[in-house]
């Protein structure tokens, strides 16, 4: 083991036994250490893992953050770290360890998004320590002659959202990240949720025109419409020709959608080809494995072939059917086994440069047809290297919980600059009361609507609480979907949330807390389980007026300091500074 010293900082290097040359060079400035690793190789090489040790004293370290991270906050021991495994087709190689207070204890992140590493950070029982672990090259790499790559440790005393902020930041310009176009952040109809695989053209346009009469503006047309079957999984996955007993003829359903004012985008499983596909006879050999559960092959992007084979059905959907969008789905199944490591007829030997030749020829073949293309991404794969290609980062399915929407859709947020972060498609029970159904449109409040609740099938309450909401997010779409936000209670699972632009802040309440006061115009919605809430205007006064969930005003009032306003779960507070 090799010891470097950046400044006041000390770093262990263990490459076991491969006896590299490694050189660590760095600087300090203002709270961040930047260290460059550089590595020499006498020929072409693909090296094997490697480490390196960073060790501080556990000063408020109550809890850990990384944007695929859920609901696991704790800082474990340093024998079972909190593991973030980071490659180009999955994870984001940022690691924050938190206070209780939000505050940022120690931050660290690396500029390569796109080959495999490991950010490890645990507690060490022995001296109270807090022990964090860099692993580099954790799955095989294309062969180099020298490495470099960048590691930032930010031990600044900020909010944690502003030195994860500086990450990304600086990640956005290496990877010259593109913005979203704008039908990317327009509220959307999601057909998975409600009909899953039955797709059947008149229940499906029936949908789509309610969807449309309620303020949504795209629909995604989800698994099923590439198959008669309905019994789910994969098996009649990777051919791709549209089922005419569902929905038709494809082009004169995609015109049929767009006569209503209605985008619309496709979806495609590209890492499987299904055991009843009839290309995948032709596909097979050049699997990765099988996955018995799911009835299909997991194909391997190395093989030219695969890569053509994916780039012709996606550039088909947007270049002969219509569609304006792609939800391009499962593709951190890509990975290797043992008996796949080395093959013939295979052009890199990485998976991660196959998934790179073959994001970036998507993009290109697609973005030649149409360079507004919109592309869904869900959560695990919104790294950089993604971010490339996907400009609708997607939360995680989470079908119902109001919980999981929230969290991941404000984690997406740091993360995702100006690609647009969409909810997973919120639903409810038929019989769910309307202040609650508020509460599902309140907990992913920050990110672009996904709905996936039949239209046709709401409640006359359910659909006002729609209608109101909907127009609310479309209103305040610059503040929400663009604004800075600043989250509350990480380690509580976010307590509440300000999203702020151009003097206006609009905050969700997700727990009883006092919220301070200081934009100009503010918007409170309470997404808690009380009837009230408690601001404190910092001697400022306001003018407020609540509306509840269905849109209609129920109190008015002035404030000044602290107040507890009345107002009913699911209500909107809005409030006024007086000059």
């Amino acid at each position: 083991m090799k010891k470097f010293n950046i400044g006041e900082r000390q770093f262990l290097f263990e490459d076991y036994g491969q006896n590299l040359n490694c050189r660590l060079t760095g600087t300090e400035e203002e709270g961040v250490t930047e260290v460059k690793i550089n590595f020499e190789f006498e020929k072409a090489t693909q090296p094997k893992k490697v480490s390196f040790t960073y060790s501080q004293p556990a000063i408020g370290t109550d809890g850990v953050w990384s944007v695929c991270g859920g609901m696991n906050r704790y800082l474990t021991p340093d024998w079972g770290p909190f593991t973030l495994n980071s490659r180009s087709v999955s994870g984001y190689p940022v690691l924050s360890v938190v206070s209780f207070d939000d505050k940022n204890a120690f931050t660290a992140s690396v500029s390569d998004a796109e080959r495999p590493c490991s950010l490890k950070v645990g507690y060490r029982e022995e001296r109270s320590i807090l022990v964090f672990t860099l692993e580099l090259f954790t799955d095989i790499t294309e062969p180099v002659e020298n490495y470099q790559t960048e590691l930032f440790i930010d031990l600044r005393n900020v909010h944690f959202a502003h030195a994860v902020g500086c990450a990304v930041e600086r990640m956005n310009k290496k990877y010259d990240l593109k913005p979203a176009p704008d039908l990317a952040f327009k509220p959307f109809f999601s057909t998975w949720y409600c009909f899953h695989q039955e797709l059947y053209r008149e229940r499906v346009l029936e949908e789509c025109r309610k969807a449309k009469e309620l303020g949504l503006e795209s629909v995604i047309i989800d698994d099923g419409w590439e198959t008669d079957d309905t019994s789910r999984g994969f098996a009649f996955a990777g051919d791709y020709r549209p089922s005419m007993a569902k929905l038709g003829d494809i082009k004169t359903f995609v015109k049929e959608v767009h006569g209503m004012g209605l985008k619309c985008m496709l979806w495609y499983s590209v890492a499987f080809s299904g055991d009843n596909s009839p290309r995948t006879e032709e596909f097979k050999d050049m699997a990765l494995y099988h996955d018995s559960e799911q009835r299909a092959y997991v194909i391997d992007p190395r093989f030219k072939k695969v890569r053509e084979h994916i780039i012709s059905y996606c550039v088909e959907a947007i270049k002969d059917w219509g569609f304006d969008g792609l939800k391009l789905d499962f593709i951190d199944w890509f990975h290797l086994t043992p008996q796949t490591v080395e093959r013939s007829g295979i052009d890199c030997l990485s998976i991660e440069e196959g998934i790179n030749r073959l994001a970036h020829a998507l993009n290109l073949g697609l973005k030649a047809v149409r360079e507004d293309v919109c592309i869904e991404f869900r959560q695990r794969y919104v790294g950089p290297v993604m971010q490339r290609l996907g400009n609708m980062l997607r939360v995680g399915d989470c079908p119902g919980s109001l919980l999981q929407n929230r969290i991941s859709q404000i984690d997406l947020r740091l993360i995702a600059g100006e690609r647009a972060v969409h909810s997973d498609p919120i639903e409810w029970n038929v019989n769910e009361k309307p202040e609650n159904t508020a509460r599902y449109f309140i907990n992913c409040i920050f990110s672009v609507l996904q709905y996936s609740v039949f239209p046709s099938e709401l409640t006359k309450e359910q659909l006002a609480v729609s209608k109101n909401y909907i127009a609310f997010m479309k209103e305040y779409e610059a503040v929400l979907l663009h604004g800075n936000i600043l989250p509350k209670g990480l380690l509580s699972n976010y307590i509440s949330c300000k999203a702020v632009k151009n003097n206006v802040s609009i905050i969700a309440l997700y727990a009883d807390t006092i919220e301070e006061l200081s934009e100009g115009n503010v918007v409170l919605l309470n997404g808690s389980a009380s009837n009230a809430i408690a601001v404190n205007s910092n001697e400022k006064k306001y003018n407020y007026m609540v509306r509840d969930c269905f849109g209609n005003i129920v109190g008015k009032g002035n404030l000044c300091g602290y107040a507890k306003i009345d107002a009913p779960i699911g209500a909107f507070i809005f409030c006024e500074k007086v000059e």
